[in-house]
């Protein structure tokens, strides 16, 4: 006698079809994608159940952080003439004075991308 298979239980027992053209199949994918859903599936089912999605784009933060990373190079090059007995030249003071600057106006421009997005999230989200 051969013992059948038995199926593991899934999490979730009920199947719900829906029938969509290719353009629409592609747009709904595309969305999974853009809000970092694991599946068509995981995206469709978050959307009925929260009734929305929220996607939030980090490319502000992205561009911080290469811009930051890009200062820091500048710095640790200043930091080593530091720690040499040689002095500092006027060159080094004004890369100084522009990497103070440039870090300002990066956090600057942060802040405003993030409280921008701070208020749409905010209008797009329900309180229940």
């Amino acid at each position: 006698m051969s013992e059948q298979k038995k199926q593991p239980k899934r999490k979730r027992d009920i199947k719900i079809s829906v029938w969509v053209t290719k353009t629409e199949y592609t747009k709904i994918k595309e969305f999974a994608e853009r809000a970092n859903s694991r599946s068509v599936s995981d995206y469709i089912r978050r959307l009925i159940l929260n009734g929305k999605i929220i996607h939030i784009d980090y490319s502000a933060l992205n561009e911080f952080t290469f811009q930051l990373r890009h200062i820091g190079i500048n710095l640790n090059q200043i930091a080593k003439i530091g720690n040499t007995d040689k002095a500092f030249s006027l060159k080094d003071i004004q890369m100084i004075q522009n990497a103070v600057k440039k870090i300002e106006s990066v956090l600057s421009e942060l802040q405003k991308k993030l409280d921008k997005s701070e208020r749409k999230i905010k209008s797009n989200v329900k309180l229940e």
